[in-house]
């Protein structure tokens, strides 16, 4: 089980993240074509924050949905880290950390 600071879990034991349905529907009625997450730490909890994404035709990749931006967008911060927002008993829990070693 993962070692509590206070209320947060620490982001060097977080396995995963809940993704509620709801925030993914917001991205797909924003108008985007895909997601994109990108992971980080905000005082020393994980965090997990998802944009919507355009394909750019003239390049060939999957573009950011950013504020401000000639491709507007939201930034979706909805997710909570894995443990504690998930079911303790998931067998995914007792996985090993991503490494190079075991991708």
């Amino acid at each position: 089980m993962a070692q509590r600071r206070g209320r947060l879990i620490s982001h060097h034991e977080v396995k995963g993240f809940y993704i509620p349905l709801e925030g993914l529907r917001r991205i797909i009625e924003s108008g985007a074509t895909g997601a994109r997450a990108y992971m980080g730490v905000h005082n020393d909890e994980a965090k997990l924050v998802i944009v919507g994404t355009t394909h750019n035709a003239v390049q060939g990749t999957e573009d950011d949905m950013l504020p401000g931006t000639a491709n507007p967008g939201l930034i979706y911060d909805f997710t909570r880290p894995c443990p504690r927002a998930c079911g303790y008993n998931s067998p995914l829990n007792d996985l090993p950390p991503l490494s190079a070693d075991n991708i």
